[in-house]
């Protein structure tokens, strides 16, 4: 059974750059990989071409509640 990990990131970039490494190897691991992260809508799409499955939390004033909302769906 795949065990589901969520990556709460401040901007989807940290995915594309630093934290991509970390991210494919969790998911060549067997892991199912979520990012949930703001970004715009070029660096978003790129991160889900690169095969992760990102969540889009919109903008920087995101409720928390929202936050806990997406992970409930995860």
């Amino acid at each position: 059974m795949k065990k589901n990990i969520a990556i709460l990131e401040s901007n989807i970039l940290g995915t594309n750059t630093i934290r991509r490494k970390l991210a494919g190897f969790l998911m060549e691991k067997g892991y199912n990989v979520t990012i949930l992260a703001k970004g715009s809508t070029d660096e978003l799409n790129l991160a889900r071409l690169r095969g992760f499955n990102v969540i889009d939390l919109k903008a920087s004033n995101q409720n928390i509640t929202g936050v806990f909302q997406y992970l409930r769906n995860i």
